[in-house]
This record gives structure tokens, C-alpha cells and sequence, in this order.
């Protein structure tokens, strides 16, 4: 709606109507009645037959009004031409014609204006009759309407061009799309709805709310002319004037223009809650035996999640409550809900129910009548329900059978055995989950339960379809016509897909806004039997574009795409952000490392891209209970950690909308595997199909999303043809048949979803599984068979848990590794979440609580492993065979220590040996990108976070809390690093500088000597301005331990002093510029032999910082008297991360750490002295606390 400010008009108007009142009264009292040419009654003017006056100004008015129209769409055109994204400098030539057209559309209504002034005037004489002066107003109301309507858009076209050329110059906006999200759905509630559906409601409540506020604007300027019009009334009434055709009853019109108001509410309401929708969110749940009812369950959510809010059930997390709620994945449930239509309703054409999860195997009931059967978590139905729809109540049922005997009898049924890997301590072995389309971590994994989930997990709602048309998905596809070596120039696609009954749209027009400027525009024609997801493409080019670039390698920058379709009688809107930027995995022959092979690298933009990054697994069993920010702080926690890559596994399930955003926005790369893992899978037409369908599903709705680089079809599905030969799950009988697993991969992977993949998305590359020996040909896609644990080709996953996890010569020189890693526990506070008091009173007891939560078979005896090399494992940890003996607890109480100060040194050591096995791992491997060293160019540990509170891989606890290793990782993966090793048995220490930087660096390094005790300068080494160039690792130097140590001049001995190494880094262009890198350290014997000192790491002072994003604590830590290591600072319950952890402390050294509140937690209240109480320090020295004693004494 368009309005205008008249008040000053309407004032000019009645001074101007007063003066020539007073003119006409001065005329007739000097006119003669015997000298006028014509009567001044009707009765004699009936016979005049001469047209009035008036009908000439008619015929002048109308030209002026088919210029404005015509000088209008010109306009329009110029402005279009104008808002195109230049770099011409061609803007000011369309100014200058804007200005000038405009200037002639001013002029022509002025003109007209006047023509409808002298219709006014024409019979205030009284020279007509009173049929003639009717006719005249109807004219003169017309007119007066169409050039109202023409004011109207030609003032809100140039308010809509003058706003968009500042947005324009000013650039974008940039601000917190998820912060904005979350409070809008703040205060809207949970609606269920999914991240499309939010944006299109979200772009429905900005226009209303522009069209609510020039509502209140004419509201406002019509009580201000109230008064105005009353007066004009008297003047203008009798006049036949252009205002005579206007209601002065000003306060009705008010009246009516709020009630319109709030009818406007009413719809943007409706609009809000169901734009063509009607929401299922309430439902009743039952077992179908009805042994269990709860009323007004809420969706999305699980059966589980359900029972848990209603009380049924408690936290299934806590304890042993995996084991005792087995019976609910074993049950039938039954969702039901009714809703009542009116007649109208049911009518309408196309009524479709639609279920954006189904998660498990549901079939789904109208009115008791069966409309389908699904088994594919992955999916979205839509159910064309129109013949089963009832006036009045209508009842839609949905019901769940047991997964878990879905899975069973299915594959009974199959030809053959199809084997998949097998979880230990888990009740749902043998699962037989590869014949459902569900997560397969639902069924269990070494790292996590099994509670196998079923339930409504998505929104569900009635869809009336209109005639109108909707904009449902957006595709953005760019190409550089240049070449790839020129991206100065990119074309992109931008396609939309319609949705919407099938009817004809005349003249449909599509604009596409890039950055709030106009780009383009199309208009069409949308036949009658337009196909169902018809696409719509619209095309541009940019010059120079601003590029999207991964973390540390520059901005990740989104252009804001909308586009918006309207017709006669709809409009509608479909926006995202996405950035310009090429993508290539480079595969080509190399001999680097003396092993021929081929390269595996990623190059974005044309630059390598050397991958650092963790593997992402489900953040909990229960996916409707994932909060919005607690994904943006694992995100967050990924870029702050110098990682710019994460693999979503295949093991799991497709992320969100919000997921897939915040990596855009972050500059975080995705490769994403499709829900494929660990095992063979059905080739039978039925699951093809349905595997088929999810595979397209995903890719439309995803292919969208700039970080994505690249797809992987499954995790580990080829290399489990190597470990199936001897894998004890086969029936008596069955051996493993490898030519009937080829068969099944080809047929699924090769011949069904590459294809599928190539044609939706032709800008990524495609690997077909993880790790893998790469193919021969891409086009053909011809595949490299062959054992999967070469380093030649391809991507590698690497484990060995038998080796010294320390000892760099046992990480292969391999391309790129996909995935590596080593168990640690989680903290002592995230276990005392879901354990009982009674859990820690004695070591027996908090043992078998343990136990239960290990799913890795051997997990525990491979950590003591790597423990017991380098430490004191407190008693009895240090072996199994104790804590299964009852002398343990009676030791206990005979020497008088504390259990549960035992328990959290043991469960704090698995942290720290955990990080220095990463540490080993990660710098072997970046010195590793050296040619010379097997050209390494990736590294993806595993895994980055947990699903629940168990032992694991991960570096971020369920509780969102970073363990030793994510700090460790944050070091290693700094885009510059010096990186020391011990070369294995040969008395030399090995020096390499590592850099990610795109320029050239010089830097200098300081080795310094110093005891272990107290840690006191012994002697430096200085090296200065040592030349790295850009993207390299280069060996710096080699030094002598037996020269360092120079035990003669210094008493120094492997346990009695360590090198600690500091580093400057300068720009190679500009030396002024420089920052310190990471201290490094290197000790010459394992830290249980060392010679260390004794004393206190201790809080100096906190300090509370706060801006509008983020809340920092400023804390001072201060060591005495001795050389603590491996010190680590925690806030247990309070969600955030610290700038450094898990470091080394000079005796007396003062250190300043800041603890950055993440946007999940609500802590902002929390005051410093509050905080300070809330710190806890540990460091090595206090985790033994006399157990080397006591451990002397147990043997």
C-alpha cells in the first residue's frame, strides 16, 4: 500500500477556495443577467446543444494520464538498468535519464492536475443542467481515482529505487542471521515448522509489517486532516469540485481504517501460523495395546523424547536407563490427532498432509483408511488426501511398528545374508540395520547407546494448495566462462521451484535482487499442466565478484539472493545467502614420497587447501532435542580451533538448514557423506527406489549450500570387504561372498547415485566411499578397486592402538587422511550429570557404571596402553584386573585417599594422553605436506563431538565442554607452527616450519634449555629470520640432544631438563609486521621419569568484560615454585571455551586466559566473584598426589 502526505495540499486547497469565493461574489454583483451568452438556469440551458467546456479537459487529462502511464514503465526500466550489481561506472548515465524522466512524469501531473481544477470550476456557475453536472463528476471521480492510484506507485517507486540505491552504496548489512532467527522464534513459539517454511513466513511478516506501518501512517495523516476536511466540507460541497467525491466523515473513515488494521493483524497472524497450512502439532500417543496414553504430546519429537516430557519416563542418558527403556523401541506406537474442516475446506482443490519426518517404520491412516507405508527417516512425504477429507471431524492416525523387528523380518526374507558391522555391550546386535532407512548410530556405535528412536521428528501439517503459486526451493549454480583460471567474470543460475495447484498464470513475473539491487527479471506465462516441481531460472553475470573463501584463507562472503514472483492476484518470496567460489579435488599422478600414486587436495578458488578438520557424528540420539545453539557452538568451537573442515558421517543423519547455514557463514567446508555406513546393503528394486528417492530428496535441499565441497557415497562401505572376511557375525554356514558385495556396491553407488549426483550437481566432485583408492576416470566413472589402506591413492583411515600413539614413524605417509583417532573419557562433571552419588563411593561401583558406558570392545585396556608409557596411572586404574578385585576398595580404605580424587585423575590423565597422541598424529602429517614426506594435504580426526556422556574419540564433550585435545588441536592447527620431533633412536632433534599462510614468512626462533623442576634458563640458541614460503613445510634445522644437553657445562639429563621453544613470525614483505606463534616444548623421556617439582597453580584474578555479542572473563592464573604441566583451567557448568588449556607453567610465571561465554549458555548474569569460585585448576603434579608411593606399595 502506497500513501501520500497531503496535508499541505489540502491547506492550498482551501486558502485557494476561499479567495475565489470571494472573486465570484465580487463578479456577480457587477455582472448584468441580460449580457451572459447563456442562461444561468437549467430550464433555459436545456437548449443548448453545444458540448460543454469540460469535455475538452477530458480529452487533455486523459493524454496526460497515458504519458505518466507511459513515462512510468520507462522509469521502471531505467531503474532496473540502474540497480544492476556494475563496475562500469555506467550508474551516472542512468541517473541523469532517471532525473530527467522523472522531472517530465512530475510535469504531466501537475498538468493534469490543473485539467481536473478547470472541470471543478466549470459549473460553479450553475450553467448546466443537473443530469450534464452528474455525468461531469462521475468523469471527474474517475479521473481523480486513476490519477490518485498513479501518485501512489509513482511515489512508491521511487521510494522502493531511492531505498535500494542506498542499500547499494552502503553495501549490505551485515548481522546475526541466527541470533535474529532465534529471537523471531522466540517470540512466534515453536511451530515445528522447517527452516524453509520459517523464511517464507518470515519474508510474509516483514511485508505485512511495512504494510502495517503505512497503515498507521494514513491513520495518523487522516486525524490530522479530520479538521481540514469538515471545513472544506461547507466550501466544496456544492462546488463539484475534485474533493466532493470524498467522504468528509474523516472519523469514520478512521474508525474503519483501524478496524482494517487489526483485520490486517488477523491475517499476518494467519498468515504466520499457516501460510496455505493448517499445523498438526498436537497429537495423543498410545501403545497399541493401550497399556500406555499420554494426551497433547507436542511434534516434532520421538516416542522417547514424548514419554520424557510427560514424566513417564526419566532421562534416558542417566545411568543404566539405555538398558531398562529397551521396551520402548520395542513397542507399537500410535500417534493420533483430529481436525475439524469446514465444508469449504474440504473442497478446496489439492489437499495435501505432509510430514516433513517420519522417523522409523510408520504407516499412515485419514479418516481410517491406509494412505501410506514409509520406512525412510530421511524423507518428506506429501500425501494427496483430497477424496478422504470429511466436513466437520477428521481423523489422521499414525503408527509405528518396532524397528527393530522391521530390520529382522525383512532380512529373513532377503536372498542372502547382508552383512554389517556389529556393536559391542549393545542390546540390539545382531541389527540387521542396513534394510532401513534410519540412522544406523540409532542401532548403537562404539561410541555410542542404542535407543533406536521412532516418532513424528519433523513438522506436520494440512497443505491447501491454491492457484496461487509458491516458491518452494532455490538452486544456485555458477560457472566462470573465462575458465577456471579466471574467476574475474561468474555467470549464476538462480533457479526456483514452484509449487501450487495446477492452473494457469498469466503474466508472471520473477525479479531476482542480489544485495538488494534489482538484477534481473523474468516474465512468463505458467501453462495449465506446468509439471510438478517446475523450475523457474534466472540468469546474471558479476564482474570481480567477492569470492568465498574457507577459514584463515579469507572472508567467507554470501551475497543475498531473493527473488520474488507475483501476478494478478499472489506474490511470493524465497531468499538465501550464497557465495561465489570454485571448488576442484585434484587427483592427479605424483611420485611424492617416493610412492606413485596420485595427489588427493582440495583447491578452492585456485588455491590448495589444506584441510584441518574432525569428523561430525549426531549430537544426540534424540535429534528434536538439539538446540539451535548448541550446533552454533560446536560450529564456533570448529573455526575458533583453526579447522576449516568438517565431514559429515555417514553413519548418521543429514544436519539441518541451520547447520549447513552456519558453516556458510563461518567459512567452515563440508564434505558430506550420504546415510551409508559400515556394510553391505540390499539391491532388491524396493530398497533401490526408496534409496533413490532420499538420495534426491537431499541433494535439492542441500546442493543450495556454499560449503558443501564435495559428496561422499558412505563411510567404510568398501573397506568392510576387507574386514567381513574374518568378522564372527556371519550364521553357521555363511562365509563372506566379496563378488556379491562388489555387485551390491556397483549397483547401489556406482550405477544408481553417481549418476544421480552428477546430473543434479555437476559443480562437486563425487567420491563414491571413504577411504577409498580414487578412480581411474571420473568421466566415464571408472572405480579403483583394491584394499583400502594404501596411501598411493585416495583418502585413509588410520587406527592402531598397539603402537606408541607418540611415535611418528607408525602414521603412514598418506594423501589425506580422512580419519585417525584415540580414545579418552569424559570429564568428571559431565559423568556426574548422569551417574548417582552412590556411583562414586566406591571404585567397584563407579567401575561397573563405567563398564556399561564403554562400547568400544578392548576401549579401556587400549587407553591404559598408551597410559602407562608416559605416566603414573593412579591405582587402581592402571590395570582392569584390580578394579575387578575386591583389594581394591579394601586398599582404599586401608590408605586412606580419596576415591573420587582418584577417579578424576584417571578419567583427567585419558584426556592428556589422548591430545598427545593427536599432537604426534596432526604434526607428523603437516610436515608430511612436503613433497619429500608423501604429500599430505588433509587431516580429519576423529571425531569432533559426542552423542552422549561415554568414552570416546571426541575432542568436544556432550555437554559441549572442550576436552585437553580441542585446545591441543587449536595449537597444532594454527596456520604457522614449529613443529619438534625425536628422531627414533638416533640422539637428534628433528625442527620443521609448517605454515597454511598464502605469503611468504620469515621466522625467528629461540630454543631455550631449562630444568624440569623449577624451570630455569640453562642456555638459548638463537635462529633469526628463517625463510618460509608461502603454503610450505621445509626442514629448519636438525640439533644434537647430547649438544643441548651438554651435561658437562649444564648437569643436565633426559629427566632433569626439557627444550622449550619460542617463535616471532614476520610477513616476508613487511618484517615491521609480526606476532608470536605457539611456545612448543620437547621432553627427552617419558613424563613418568622425569625429575619434576612441587607446587601450586592458584587464581590471581578475575575480571568480567561484556559487549552486545559476548561475555568474556579475564582470568590470572599464577604458578610457585616449580614447572607445572599440563596445567588445565575448567568452570564445570558453565558452556564456553578458554583461549588456551592444557599448557605448560614456568616456576612463578603469571598467565592470562580469557573464557569466551558461548550464546548457548544463559550465564550472562554471572558475576566475576561468583565466577572465580566456580574455577577449578589441575595440573600433572597434583593428578599423583603420593601414587607413586602407593602404587609401589599394591605391588
Amino acid at each position: 500500500m502506497a500513501t501520500r502526505d497531503l496535508t499541505r495540499s489540502f491547506l492550498q486547497l482551501r486558502a485557494d477556495e476561499k479567495a475565489k469565493v470571494l472573486r465570484r461574489k465580487n463578479i456577480v454583483s457587477h455582472r448584468e443577467e441580460g449580457n451572459a451568452l447563456i442562461k444561468s438556469s437549467d430550464q433555459e440551458a436545456t437548449s443548448v446543444t453545444i458540448a460543454p467546456g469540460w469535455v475538452d479537459v477530458v480529452a487533455g487529462t486523459n493524454q496526460h494520464v497515458a504519458r505518466i502511464k507511459e513515462m512510468m514503465e520507462k522509469l521502471h526500466k531505467l531503474h532496473t538498468s540502474r540497480l544492476m550489481v556494475r563496475f562500469d561506472g555506467s550508474e551516472s548515465k542512468y541517473e541523469q535519464e532517471i532525473d530527467q524522466v522523472t522531472q517530465e512524469i512530475t510535469d504531466e501531473f501537475r498538468s493534469a492536475e490543473k485539467g481536473l481544477r478547470r472541470m471543478a470550476q466549470s459549473d460553479h456557475s450553475g450553467e448546466f443542467s443537473a443530469a450534464d453536472a452528474k455525468t461531469r463528476q462521475n468523469v471527474q471521480r474517475a479521473l481523480a481515482t486513476q490519477l490518485q492510484t498513479l501518485s501512489g506507485d509513482f511515489r512508491k517507486s521511487q521510494k522502493t529505487y531511492l531505498a535500494r540505491v542506498k542499500n547499494q552504496k552502503e553495501g549490505p548489512v551485515e548481522f546475526d542471521f541466527l541470533a535474529e532467527n532465534e529471537a523471531k522464534q522466540k517470540r512466534r513459539g515453536d511451530t515445528g515448522f522447517t527452516q524453509a517454511q520459517v523464511t517464507e513466513v518470515e519474508i510474509a511478516e516483514d511485508l505485512i509489517n511495512e504494510r502495517d506501518q503505512e497503515i498507521q501512517r494514513i491513520a495518523t495523516s487522516i486525524t490530522e486532516l479530520a479538521t481540514i476536511f469538515k471545513e472544506l466540507a461547507v466550501l466544496v460541497i456544492d462546488q463539484g469540485t475534485i474533493l466532493d467525491r470524498i467522504d468528509y466523515n474523516m472519523e469514520q473513515v478512521v474508525e474503519q481504517t483501524e478496524k482494517g488494521i487489526e483485520e490486517l493483524e488477523k491475517a499476518e497472524q494467519t498468515q504466520k501460523n499457516s501460510h496455505r497450512v493448517v499445523p498438526l502439532d498436537h497429537w495423543t500417543l498410545r501403545t497399541s495395546n493401550g497399556s500406555i496414553h499420554v494426551d497433547n504430546v507436542t511434534v516434532p519429537g520421538t516416542s522417547h523424547t514424548h514419554l520424557l516430557d510427560a514424566g513417564v519416563i526419566r532421562d534416558p542418558y542417566y545411568r543404566f536407563n539405555e538398558r531398562e527403556y529397551e521396551w520402548i523401541a520395542k513397542e507399537t506406537w500410535v500417534y493420533e490427532t483430529k481436525v475439524t474442516l469446514s465444508s469449504e475446506s474440504v473442497e478446496s482443490a489439492n489437499t495435501k498432509l505432509v510430514f516433513e519426518t517420519l522417523d522409523g517404520v510408520a504407516s499412515v491412516f485419514v479418516n481410517g483408511k491406509l494412505v501410506t507405508a514409509t520406512a525412510n527417516s530421511f524423507r518428506s512425504y506429501t500425501i494427496d488426501i483430497d477424496s478422504l477429507l470429511v466436513n466437520g471431524v477428521n481423523q489422521i492416525t499414525v503408527e509405528f511398528a518396532p524397528v527393530t523387528e522391521y530390520a529382522k523380518d525383512t532380512a529373513a526374507q532377503y536372498p542372502y545374508f547382508v552383512p554389517a558391522t556389529e556393536n559391542f555391550n549393545t542390546w540390539t546386535e545382531p541389527s540387521h540395520r542396513s534394510f532401513v532407512r534410519k540412522a544406523g548410530s540409532d542401532f548403537g556405535w562404539d561410541w555410542g547407546p542404542a535407543f533406536v528412536t521412532a516418532g513424528i521428528a519433523g513438522s506436520a501439517y494440512l497443505e491447501f494448495q491454491t492457484p496461487s503459486l509458491v516458491l518452494k526451493e532455490m538452486q544456485v549454480v555458477q560457472a566462470f566462462p573465462a575458465g577456471k583460471e579466471d574467476l574475474s567474470i561468474v555467470r549464476v543460475s538462480v533457479s526456483v521451484t514452484l509449487d501450487g495447484a495446477k492452473a494457469r498464470h498469466e503474466n508472471v513475473t520473477f525479479d531476482l535482487f542480489v544485495n538488494g539491487g534489482h538484477q534481473t527479471a523474468v516474465t512468463t506465462t505458467i501453462l495449465e499442466d506446468w509439471a510438478e516441481d517446475a523450475v523457474v531460472e534466472l540468469l546474471f553475470e558479476l564482474e570481480n565478484p567477492r569470492l568465498w573463501w574457507p577459514v584463515r584463507y579469507g572472508e567467507p562472503y554470501l551475497y543475498n539472493l531473493r527473488v520474488d514472483a507475483w501476478g494478478v492476484d499472489f506474490n511470493s518470496s524465497l531468499a538465501h545467502k550464497s557465495g561465489i567460489r570454485l571448488v576442484e579435488l585434484v587427483q592427479e599422478d605424483t611420485n611424492a614420497g617416493n610412492v606413485t600414486g596420485q595427489t588427493f587436495y582440495f583447491k578452492i578458488n585456485n588455491v590448495p587447501i589444506f584441510v584441518k578438520g574432525a569428523n561430525w557424528i549426531p549430537t544426540d540420539s534424540f535429534p528434536t532435542r538439539v538446540k539451535p545453539t548448541a550446533v552454533r557452538h560446536l560450529l564456533e568451537s570448529v573455526r575458533t580451533a583453526n579447522m576449516n573442515m568438517i565431514r559429515v558421517w555417514g553413519g548418521g543423519r543429514y544436519e539441518s538448514d541451520q547447520f549447513y547455514s552456519e558453516c556458510d557463514r563461518l567459512g567452515i567446508l563440508v564434505w558430506q557423506e550420504l546415510m551409508f555406513a559400515c556394510g553391505m546393503y540390499p539391491r532388491d528394486s524396493a530398497f533401490l527406489d526408496n534409496a533413490m528417492r532420499e538420495v534426491t530428496f537431499q541433494i535439492a535441499r542441500l546442493r543450495k549450500y556454499t560449503s558443501i565441497v564435495t559428496w561422499g557415497g558412505n563411510n567404510e562401505n568398501e573397506n568392510m570387504m576387507e574386514q567381513f572376511v574374518d568378522a564372527p557375525i556371519f550364521p553357521p554356514g555363511v562365509a563372506f561372498n566379496r563378488d556379491i558385495a562388489v555387485t551390491d556396491f556397483t549397483k547401489l553407488f556406482v550405477d544408481l547415485i553417481q549418476p544421480a549426483i552428477v546430473s543434479m550437481d555437476p559443480t562437486r566432485p563425487f567420491v563414491d566411499t571413504s577411504p577409498s583408492n580414487g578412480v581411474y576416470s571420473v568421466d566415464p566413472y571408472v572405480k579403483r578397486w583394491g584394499p583400502t589402506n594404501g596411501i598411493a591413492f585416495g583418502d585413509v583411515h588410520f587406527y592402531d592402538y598397539k603402537s606408541d600413539c607418540q611415535d611418528y614413524r607408525m602414521y603412514p605417509r598418506a594423501r589425506f587422511i580422512s580419519e585417525f583417532g584415540f580414545q579418552s573419557w569424559p570429564s568428571a562433571a559431565s559423568l556426574r550429570d548422569v551417574s548417582s552419588k552412590e556411583d562414586w563411593k566406591s571404585f567397584q561401583s563407579f567401575w561397573q557404571f563405567l563398564k556399561y558406558r564403554e562400547r568400544h570392545e578392548n576401549g579401556t585396556a587400549q587407553m591404559l596402553a598408551q597410559l602407562n608409557r608416559r605416566f603414573h596411572v593412579p591405582f587402581p586404574f592402571r590395570h582392569e584386573k584390580w578394579l575387578d578385585e575386591g583389594s581394591a576398595n579394601q586398599s582404599a580404605e586401608v590408605l586412606g585417599f580419596s576415591i573420587e580424587k582418584r577417579i578424576e585423575s584417571y578419567l583427567y590423565l585419558t584426556q592428556i594422553q589422548q591430545s598427545l597422541c593427536y599432537q604426534t598424529a596432526i604434526r607428523t602429517w603437516r610436515r608430511g605436506k612436503n613433497a619429500n614426506l608423501g604429500m599430505t594435504m588433509g587431516i580429519l580426526y576423529w571425531q569432533l563431538n559426542d552423542i552422549w556422556q561415554g568414552s570416546s574419540w571426541s575432542s568436544i564433550e556432550y555437554s559441549g565442554r572442550w576436552k585437553s585435545l580441542h585446545y591441543v588441536a587449536k595449537r597444532e592447527f594454527a596456520p604457522f607452527i614449529v613443529s619438534i620431533h625425536e628422531r627414533a633412536h638416533d640422539d637428534t632433534v628433528e625442527v620443521y616450519g609448517v605454515s597454511d599462510v598464502n605469503e611468504g614468512l620469515q621466522v625467528d626462533v629461540v630454543y631455550e634449555l631449562r630444568r624440569t623442576t623449577c624451570g630455569s634458563l640453562l642456555k638459548s640458541i638463537d635462529r633469526k629470520a628463517v625463510a618460509m614460503a608461502a603454503l610450505e613445510s621445509r626442514f629448519i634445522e636438525e640439533l644434537s640432544i647430547t649438544t643441548i644437553l651438554d651435561e658437562d657445562a649444564t648437569s643436565c639429563h633426559r629427566r632433569s631438563c626439557f627444550l622449550y621453544a619460542r617463535c616471532v613470525v614476520k610477513s616476508a614483505t613487511m618484517p615491521e609486521v609480526s606476532t608470536a606463534c605457539e611456545d612448543t616444548y620437547h621432553f627427552f623421556t617419558p613424563f613418568k621419569h622425569l625429575n619434576l617439582g612441587w607446587g601450586q597453580v592458584a587464581v590471581h584474578s578475575v575480571v568480567k568484560t561484556e559487549t552486545d555479542s559476548t561475555t568474556v572473563f579475564s582470568v590470572e592464573l599464577l604458578s610457585t615454585n616449580f614447572v607445572a604441566l599440563f596445567v588445565e583451567v575448567d568452570a564445570p557448568g558453565v558452556l564456553g571455551y578458554w583461549s588456551s588449556n592444557s599448557f605448560l607453567m614456568l616456576a612463578n610465571e603469571t598467565k592470562t586466559l580469557n573464557f569466551t561465554l558461548s550464546s548457548a549458555d544463559d550465564g550472562n548474569n554471572l558475576l566475576a566473584d561468583t565466577f572465580s569460585k566456580i574455577i577449578q585448576v589441575n595440573w600433572l603434579q597434583k593428578s599423583y598426589d603420593n601414587s607413586i608411593a602407593l602404587d609401589a606399595a599394591v605391588q
